[in-house]
């Protein structure tokens, strides 16, 4: 199928966006230099993304599993259940704000575990070297806080 844009419409959007309400059936579409939009066909079935689920969708998971992990839904649930609200409620406060930004100019932004083996990485978090619900006094001590990169931190 293929469908031409007229000089007279204001853009090629305009006709793409009758395709994209059909978002479900057609996910490969390509706009031309000429501004004709083709499409290419409907995306392959793969199995769910869910670890053990062997059902066939177009999507990342499977109806059964979508609920599950859409966006911030997987977020709300960890947050209901698995959080720590003390801790939770101390990492969106503005002092550690402040300091994790300070712990991190202080080791000017590089990731510390990365920049010891030579690998200049851009750290992403900042890692308490004391644990926070076993030492909450040092919880803001410069001394206790790494600034890591994600994969260093997951080590952790």
């Amino acid at each position: 199928m293929c469908i031409f844009v007229t000089p007279q419409q204001t853009a090629w959007r305009c006709c793409l966006r009758r395709f994209l309400k059909y978002k479900e059936n057609i996910h490969y579409i390509c706009v031309t230099y000429y501004c004709e939009v083709v499409v290419l066909g409907k995306k392959p079935m793969r199995e769910c993304a869910k670890s053990g689920c062997h059902n066939l969708t177009r999507s990342t998971y499977c109806d059964k599993h979508k609920s599950l992990f859409e966006g911030s839904a997987r977020h709300k649930i960890y947050d209901k259940t698995m959080r720590d609200k003390k801790a939770a409620e101390f990492y969106h406060s503005a002092v550690w704000k402040k300091v994790r930004a300070q712990a991190i100019a202080r080791a000017h932004g590089l990731c510390q575990d990365c920049l010891a083996r030579g690998i200049m990485t851009k750290a992403d978090m900042v890692h308490h070297v004391k644990p926070l619900r076993e030492y909450p006094e040092h919880a803001l001590d410069l001394n206790n806080l790494r600034p890591l990169c994600n994969a260093c931190h997951a080590k952790y």
